[in-house]
Parts: structure tokens; sequence; C-alpha cells
């Protein structure tokens, strides 16, 4: 097992990632689409769906935007 602690995880993800965010938080990034659009379309954004939660992290937006 590995000795590091869920609070490095996190900060490992944070860093490789970037920052999570919601479909509201991407809409107002992007405001010429809703967040109805976003969350249908959420594979598009680089988004993955959690358990009906919708998530996009920055780093996979930007390359998603590209």
């Amino acid at each position: 097992m590995s000795n590091i602690s869920i609070k490095d995880k996190f900060a490992l993800l944070h860093n490789e990632l970037g920052r999570p965010m919601t479909a509201a938080e991407v809409s107002q990034y992007l405001p010429f689409f809703s967040e109805n659009y976003i969350r249908a379309n959420y594979e598009d954004f680089g988004g993955i769906n959690v358990g009906g939660r919708y998530l996009f992290f920055e780093r996979s937006l930007i390359n998603a935007l590209q």
C-alpha cells in the first residue's frame, strides 16, 4: 500500500487536472453555451459524469476547446 495521504493525492490530482468546475461555472466562462447544453454535451467539453454530477477540470476543458 502507498503511504501517500488522501490530502496529498488530491493535491497531485489538482496539479495534473486543474481545479474542478461545475457546468454552471463552465457556462460562466463560455456564455454562448447554456448550462443545459454543456451538461448534454459534457464529453465534448472534457467533462465526466460521476453519479449524475457533471465535473469539468480546467486542463481537460482547455484541451477540449483547442
